[in-house]
C-alpha cells in the first residue's frame, strides 16, 4: 500500500503485516518533501545587463590532463571586475586532443556558489543538467547558457564539468577524450576540486614550484550597466 500526499515523501507499507487483522486504524507520519526551486528575483524595473566581462585564467597553457568517466572537475571563477552580482552568458572550456581515444565523453556543465568558509563549491545554482558533446581536438568550446538565467554571485562562482559515458558498456581501461587544457594560476590557494559520483569534493589543484595548475575554464558574464 502506497500512502502519499502533496508536499510529502510517499511511504510504502507491506500489506502482509496486517494479515488476519480486522478494523485497523493507521497513523502514518510522512516526511516533508524538500524541493530545490530556481531563484526568483523581483524588481520594479527590468535590469539592463549591458556590461559584458570575460572571466577566467587568461594565461595560455599547453598541458593536457584527462579525467575519468564519472568524475566532475570544478574550478572557482573570481568576480574580479564588479561589486555587483550578474548573470552567466556563456561558459568556455579550453580542450586538447587526446590521441588514440576509444570514445568521446559527453560533458555535463554545473554551477555552484562558492563556499568561502570551507574553500570549496557550495550550493548548486542550477539544478538541471546541461549536456554538451565536445570534439576531440584542440579548441575553445563555448556553451551558451544565457537563457537559463544563472546568477553570477558577488563572490564568484564554481563551474563544474562532469564526464559522462553515453556509449553503454565499455572496456575497463577504455580511453575517453578530449583532455582539459591546464595553466598555472596566480591564485595562492587551490581553486580546483574533483567529485566522483557525488562522493564529496576533493582538492583537484596540481601544485608546482610556480603555483597551482588549474583547468582553463572560464565564462562570459553580464553585469548591470549602472
Amino acid at each position: 500500500m502506497k500512502v502519499s500526499t502533496l508536499g510529502y515523501n510517499p511511504k510504502k507499507i507491506p500489506l502482509f503485516t496486517f494479515k488476519n487483522k480486522e478494523n485497523i486504524i493507521l497513523n502514518i507520519p510522512l516526511d516533508v518533501k524538500v524541493s530545490n526551486i530556481e531563484e526568483v528575483v523581483l524588481s520594479q524595473k527590468k535590469i539592463d545587463y549591458s556590461r559584458k566581462e570575460l572571466l577566467g585564467e587568461n594565461k595560455e597553457g599547453n598541458v593536457g590532463m584527462t579525467s575519468l568517466i564519472g568524475y566532475e572537475t570544478c574550478v572557482y571563477i573570481e568576480n574580479s571586475v564588479s561589486e555587483k552580482s550578474g548573470k552567466v552568458k556563456r561558459v568556455y572550456i579550453d580542450l586538447k586532443k587526446r590521441d588514440n581515444v576509444d570514445y568521446i565523453a559527453m560533458f555535463n556543465i554545473k554551477f555552484y556558489k562558492y563556499d568561502e568558509t570551507n574553500n570549496k563549491p557550495g550550493e548548486e545554482l542550477y539544478s538541471k543538467n546541461i549536456y554538451v558533446n565536445p570534439k576531440n581536438q584542440k579548441y575553445r568550446l563555448w556553451i551558451d547558457v544565457e537563457d537559463y538565467n544563472i546568477k553570477f554571485p558577488k563572490n564568484g562562482i564554481c563551474i563544474g564539468v562532469e564526464l559522462i559515458n553515453t556509449q553503454g558498456k565499455v572496456d575497463k581501461y577504455a580511453r575517453f577524450g578530449p583532455m582539459f587544457r591546464y595553466t598555472i594560476s596566480k591564485k595562492n590557494k587551490p581553486i580546483t576540486w574533483s567529485n566522483y559520483h557525488n562522493t564529496g569534493w576533493r582538492n583537484g589543484s596540481t601544485g608546482s614550484n610556480m603555483g597551482f595548475v588549474n583547468p582553463m575554464i572560464g565564462l562570459e558574464v553580464l553585469f548591470p550597466s549602472n
